[in-house]
């Protein structure tokens, strides 16, 4: 670790190279059971709404994060230094990347305020502490406090170029230490070198489209997915970027379409990390041309239409879809903006005696209201019970996965339907299969009406009243409760049996 903060990545694999030759006099088990340790505690999974905030950490072998947009984040503290029983000094990694800066600051849960020396003014380590974020800019130097007051134990030379750091130094009062040390985190605006290619131009944003294109093209060994510069058209990008501004009406106000807050481990598998990304746009994605292509929810009128003088087979359109493509109830879960915890999404569904539940985790979307409507447009997908497989001849060459079509045909009604294509496969005898699903306007509709408000429950049907059970007295000295009748002798040996219960031992 100290070699990457001094040296950046080669001081870092000078570190690795020095530590596994100090093992070449010993066995060879011995350093592959270290190796294997060591990957093991790389390994990550997926971005996902659980757990909640990330906080500060500590690991010998850990993997780098990155942050697109904002979101709340801790990070791996890899410096710490007491100088005698008065003060303390942190150093925690938080981004392996620039960020734009930090808008908030936490110590434990407690929002905290910081003036522009970094001096926390508010709450239990007023004060008494101080927070600095470096943004981890190319020429970034090391914290001058931190240079002067650690007693050369960080240095000048600890810069950690290309890395976002926190620097927090508390003093040791009695309150302070009655605290204790408290998890250190910060709203973190991130990554604010993202390609636009509207302008041409590089900077923060959090645009669905832009952020996702942005983690496609970085390099696989630093958290991305590594695709190649000719595999991205940016015509293409610039076109979805579009569709993710189009601002849209809230119970709030109005808010862009479709927006990215991301908190990346970069161990974890791309391709997972891409389905994520996906599923919080209520999108689909392709390689298709040898094109990476990202289609977030919206409609798309039809391109093409299909005839029947194409076709190179029989059509197939299924009666019913299989189980687990059916629902009628979509739940979900979103990071809320407010201390960054995950929080359920308000259930769409619709009215029926047999429920089917489906559940979308949603961990790049930190709205309530950009998650309701992802929510319902798969429901609204689950609904769309049409597909059909058309098998056409040299022609569907032109039909690309994504594309929008109409069939013209007369049978089953087909005509009256737009399809998008989700398959696409050529055959030996350069027939190419089509997979085509239900596509319409409807799925992507919504207004303000149909939000439901937070915390918000269905009606309540009142129950039919319970009857009343209390013991009545009857005729004749009888007792009643109003479905049983107790005649004086039977009351009178019930109350026996009650006090020689009460007397046993």
């Amino acid at each position: 670790m100290t070699g990457f903060i001094t040296d950046g990545t080669q001081g870092a694999l000078r570190g690795l190279s020095n530590f596994v030759t100090g093992f070449t006099g010993g066995p060879s088990a011995a350093i592959m059971n270290t190796l294997s340790e060591v990957a093991r505690s790389l390994g990550a999974s997926a971005p996902t709404t659980k757990g909640g905030t990330p906080g500060v950490f500590r690991q010998a072998v850990s993997n780098s994060f990155i942050i697109y947009g904002k979101r709340r984040a801790g990070g791996l503290l890899i410096f710490f230094h007491p100088l005698g029983k008065e003060f303390r000094y942190f150093v925690i990694a938080v981004a392996g990347h620039r960020c734009k800066g930090v808008t908030r600051w936490w110590l434990g849960e407690e929002e905290v305020t910081v003036d522009g020396a970094g001096k926390v003014t508010s709450g239990r380590y007023a004060n008494k502490g101080w927070l600095w974020f470096s943004r981890g800019t190319d020429d970034q130097v090391a914290h001058p406090t931190f240079v002067a007051e650690t007693q050369g134990k960080w240095t000048a030379s600890h810069r950690g170029q290309g890395t976002a750091l926190i620097y927090a130094k508390f003093q040791m009062s009695d309150e302070v230490v009655q605290a204790g040390m408290p998890n250190i985190t910060a709203e973190v605006e991130g990554k604010d070198d993202i390609l636009d290619p509207r302008t041409d131009t590089r900077g923060y944003t959090r645009n669905a489209a832009l952020v996702f294109y942005d983690w496609l093209a970085l390099a696989r060994e630093e958290g991305g997915f590594g695709a190649y510069p000719d595999e991205i058209d940016d015509d293409w990008v610039a076109a979805q970027a579009n569709v993710c501004d189009e601002m849209v009406d809230t119970p709030a106000g109005q808010e862009r379409r479709y927006e990215f807050d991301s908190y990346i481990q970069t161990g974890a598998a791309p391709s997972e990390v891409r389905d994520t990304f996906v599923t919080c746009c209520a999108g689909a994605f392709t390689y298709s041309g040898g094109k990476m292509l990202l289609r977030p929810g919206y409609y798309v009128p039809p391109s093409a239409t299909l005839k029947e003088d194409d076709l190179a087979g029989p059509i197939t359109v299924p009666a019913l879809l299989a189980g687990d493509q059916m629902s009628n109830e979509v739940t979900g879960t979103y990071i809320e903006p407010t201390l960054y915890q995950p929080s359920d999404v308000p259930t769409r569904s619709l009215d029926a005696t047999d429920i089917r539940q489906t559940s979308y985790d949603l961990p790049h979307v930190t709205s309530i209201y950009r998650g309701q409507r992802i929510l319902e447009i798969y429901l609204r997908k689950a609904q769309a019970e049409r597909r059909v497989s058309w098998p056409m001849n040299i022609m569907g060459i032109a039909i690309s996965t994504l594309d929008t079509v109409q069939l013209a045909t007369a049978r089953y009604g087909l005509s009256n339907y737009v399809f998008q294509t989700v398959g696409w496969g050529l055959s030996q005898d350069f027939s190419v299969a089509l997979q085509l699903e239900e596509h319409n306007a409807e799925m992507f509709e919504f207004t303000t009406g149909m939000y439901a408000a937070v915390g918000e429950v269905g009606d309540l049907v009142p129950a039919d009243p319970i009857a009343d059970t209390v013991a009545s007295a009857g005729s004749a000295g009888s007792v009643t409760d109003g479905t049983t009748t107790y005649t004086p002798a039977q009351i009178k040996t019930l109350e026996e049996r009650l006090n020689a219960l009460e007397q046993a031992p």
